[in-house]
């Protein structure tokens, strides 16, 4: 997020807007990008992960001696975009699940080999370690 102290709520209605005018406009739909962006300020929220900064563009967050990469999923999502844990140099992945409102439902951590091949958010999920679940 640009600003830290733009509540999740009012961003995503900022980031909306914006999708919706470069939509009339012709433009490829940011939905993929708002999904990261709620799924990496959520994890690192929900988590207490420090977030990378600008610089560290090889992943999203830090934790004690490990590096992650955050991808978000919503109900309508049954495969993640093929970009979604590129390459990089991080450690492992985490994937957030959320409700159709972009509220977090759950965390899962993912080995970077199960993130890197996997497209399915069942298959992650599978894979993965729960770590947080909401309620």
């Amino acid at each position: 997020m640009k600003d830290q102290r733009e509540s999740p709520r009012r961003y995503v209605s900022r980031l909306e807007g914006e999708r919706r005018s470069r939509r009339a406009i012709g433009a490829p739909s940011p939905r993929g990008a708002i999904l990261r962006d709620i799924a990496v300020h959520d994890a690192v929220r929900l988590l207490d992960l420090e977030p990378a900064t600008g610089l560290e563009s090889e992943y999203d967050a830090r934790g004690p001696d490990i590096r992650y990469r955050i991808a978000g999923c919503a109900p309508v999502d049954s495969h993640l975009p093929a970009g979604a844990f590129r390459s990089g140099s991080w450690d492992r992945g985490l994937l957030v699940s959320m409700t159709a409102e972009l509220e977090p439902l759950a965390i899962d951590e993912l080995t970077s080999e199960a993130a890197r091949t996997t497209r399915s958010v069942v298959g992650l999920q599978a894979a993965g370690r729960r770590l947080w679940t909401r309620g």
